[in-house]
């Protein structure tokens, strides 16, 4: 990883044949001047298509509107630009150690996803808010957790 605040931890891999050497741009709205970070453990599987949407993607909600103006720049910028505190940061994304992430799932910023067997399934949108994991044990489905 050429980002420093991308984490990954031993022996997770990112299969993807369009090129696994891409990985970095799975990660959106990554901006520097938030500094929030993505975390993932160890012995993590990832397929292709997952995308990582980031604290930069969270519009302000107590405003005349929820257009980003100050990310865009020029004179509507530096007129109403919010300091850091402002922002709905949710913090950093972590994944646990031994997640499986499957194909084409977007995970939503500041989620805490535990490990242990615990599986994203294909094309699932997972947020902190309201995100439930199947979770297997040996091929045998165990049960249904609540990870939020």
């Amino acid at each position: 990883m050429k980002n420093p605040r991308i984490i990954v931890g031993d022996y997770t891999y990112y299969d993807d044949v369009d090129g696994a050497d891409e990985f970095e741009k799975h990660v959106t709205h990554f901006y520097d001047f938030i500094g929030d970070k993505l975390i993932i453990g160890k012995f993590c599987a990832i397929a292709k298509g997952v995308e990582f949407v980031m604290n930069g993607a969270n519009h302000r909600m107590d405003c005349v509107t929820t257009y980003p103006f100050y990310i865009m720049g020029g004179d509507w910028g530096s007129a109403i630009a919010p300091v850091k505190d402002e922002l709905p940061l949710k913090g950093d994304t972590i994944i646990g150690n031994d997640v499986w992430i499957g194909q084409n799932v977007t995970v939503m910023c500041g989620g805490q996803y535990r490990g242990g067997h615990a599986k994203l399934w294909p094309r699932l949108v997972a947020g902190c808010a309201a995100f439930f994991c199947l979770s297997t044990c040996h091929d045998t489905w165990s049960r249904v957790q609540r990870m939020a």
